[in-house]
């Protein structure tokens, strides 16, 4: 389940990348490329099953940023996102 959301949320991210919005905004670049880290550490645990170490929670804490920043088309990123951090906690997999 946490791969599907993972590629999901790295397939909108790839159209999101090619947009307007993406290139002339550094903010939403550097929102977008958290959220890549945090897809990577998600694939890490998930496929090695390896408990990510509380200062990795630094990735997984975007939520309200970036349910202000991606909102309207976008706002499954910011979904999507969310949902992965919940269900990586819950797991145990990353610890906060």
């Amino acid at each position: 389940m946490l791969l599907n959301l993972t590629k999901q949320l790295r397939k909108r991210i790839e159209d999101y990348k090619k947009t307007d919005r993406f290139s002339n905004y550094p903010l939403n670049r550097h929102n977008i490329r958290s959220i890549e880290i945090m897809i990577n550490l998600t694939e890490l645990a998930v496929e090695s099953n390896f408990k990510l170490e509380r200062h990795h929670f630094h990735w997984f804490k975007g939520g309200y940023l970036l349910a202000v920043d991606f909102n309207g088309e976008w706002k499954d990123i910011s979904d999507l996102y969310s949902t992965i951090v919940d269900m990586m906690v819950n797991k145990g997999l990353v610890i906060i």
